[in-house]
């Protein structure tokens, strides 16, 4: 993982970035990812998780390990595990992975062909695909310039 995209992304104003996930929290997620037939936490997204555990910027939500309670907002940032169960039933996500939200999309890890993609919510079209999670950040960067 490029730490300097990814500080780009927490340099935009109102962006929050959740302290780091332990090497516990990591361990419990991947477990009940493995359990409920979703792909496994790729290398490059597990050192995000490792760097920060989750993040928030003008739509954008990357999922962590952990819940993370906005209590201003009356708002609780949802974990991987859980966003992931609500799809559980849809065979389109077996292997698959839901890491994120962005506006309409949803930020998925394809496990079986090892890609990142940005997704539109309603037709699961593919939108824009990447071989890595720096590729993913800057699609990303991208979609926050526009």
């Amino acid at each position: 993982m490029n730490k300097e995209l990814v500080e780009k992304l927490f340099a935009k104003s109102g962006c929050i970035a959740f302290s780091p996930a332990t090497k516990a929290d990591i361990a419990r997620t991947q477990a009940q990812l493995k359990e409920m037939n979703f792909a496994a936490l790729p290398d490059d997204f597990l050192d995000f998780l490792s760097y920060c555990d989750g993040c928030y910027y003008d739509g954008l939500e990357m999922f962590g390990t952990k819940p993370h309670p906005r209590h201003k907002k009356q708002y609780t940032f949802r974990n991987l595990s859980e966003e992931n169960r609500d799809f559980c039933d849809y065979t389109f996500f077996i292997g698959k992975l839901i890491i994120g939200r962005m506006s309409e999309h949803l930020l998925v890890y394809d496990g079986q062909n090892k890609i990142y993609a940005v997704l539109d919510r309603v037709n699961l079209c593919s939108m824009v695909e990447s071989s890595d999670f720096d590729g993913l950040i800057s699609t990303i960067l991208q979609f926050c310039e526009d």
